[in-house]
C-alpha cells in the first residue's frame, strides 16, 4: 500500500527452496488481475522500464542469475493511496524426516544473503542507499488441509499458531501468525502424520 503523496516504484528481495518451481505470478489492483507472462529477462525489464515510463501501472518478477532460489518482485508506478496484491504460487517436494514427520519451510529474509549481487536485478530509478529493511508489517500464514488427510497435528517451533477445527464440508485449518516487523526468521511448519498412514 502507497500510503504517501506520490506514486511510488517499491521492490521486494525473497529467497525459496532450491527445489521450487514458479508457475504464477500476479498483480490485483482496482477490481483487476493482471497475470504476468514468462518472457527473456531483457525484453522483462524493458517492458517494465516502458511502462513506467508511459505512466502505466507495471509489474515484474525476476531470479538472480547469481543465485537460482533468490528472486525480486517490482512494483512501478504504485499511486498515493493505492493497494496492490501480489500472488506468487510455486510447488516444492516437502521434506519427510524418519519419524513421519513433514516440513514445510517459508523463507522470508528480506535481507540479500552472502554472494548475491543485487545488480543482477532490476535497479529503482529513486533507489535510496540508506533504505531501511525493516517494515511494520507481520507474517501471516495459512495451512490448509483436506479433512481425508492423513495428518494428525500441527506444529510451528518458529512462530505463535492457532488451530481451527474444520467447518461442516469444509477443510481442516491452521494458521500460524507473528506479529511485529521483523521477517528476518524463515516460518517452519511441521505437520505430524498419524502412525495408521504409512509414507511412500
Amino acid at each position: 500500500e502507497n500510503v504517501g503523496g506520490d506514486s511510488i516504484e517499491a521492490v521486494y528481495h525473497f529467497p525459496l527452496q532450491e527445489n521450487a518451481s514458479v508457475f504464477h505470478f500476479e498483480a490485483y489492483i482496482d477490481g483487476k488481475i493482471v497475470e504476468g507472462l514468462v518472457k527473456e529477462r531483457e525484453q522483462a525489464r524493458n517492458e517494465y522500464d516502458d511502462a513506467i515510463a508511459s505512466g502505466h501501472g507495471a509489474y515484474l518478477l525476476e531470479e538472480s542469475k547469481d543465485k537460482p532460489n533468490m528472486f525480486q518482485a517490482s512494483i512501478g508506478n504504485l499511486p498515493p493511496g493505492k493497494e496492490v496484491i501480489i500472488t506468487i504460487r510455486y510447488v516444492i517436494e516437502l521434506y519427510i524426516t524418519s519419524d513421519k514427520v513433514i516440513h514445510f519451510i517459508l523463507p522470508t529474509s528480506k535481507a540479500i544473503p552472502n554472494g548475491i549481487d543485487v545488480k543482477t536485478f532490476h535497479k529503482p530509478k529513486n533507489e535510496k542507499d540508506d533504505s531501511p529493511y525493516h517494515v511494520e508489517y507481520g507474517l501471516h500464514v495459512d495451512v490448509n488441509l483436506d479433512e481425508s488427510s492423513s495428518i494428525a497435528d500441527i506444529v510451528s517451533p518458529s512462530h505463535p499458531i492457532k488451530k481451527e477445527e474444520a467447518k461442516e464440508d469444509a477443510p481442516a485449518s491452521s494458521s500460524s501468525h507473528k506479529s511485529g516487523g521483523d521477517l528476518n526468521n524463515k516460518a517452519l511448519v511441521r505437520l505430524q502424520t498419524a502412525p495408521q498412514y504409512p509414507l511412500t
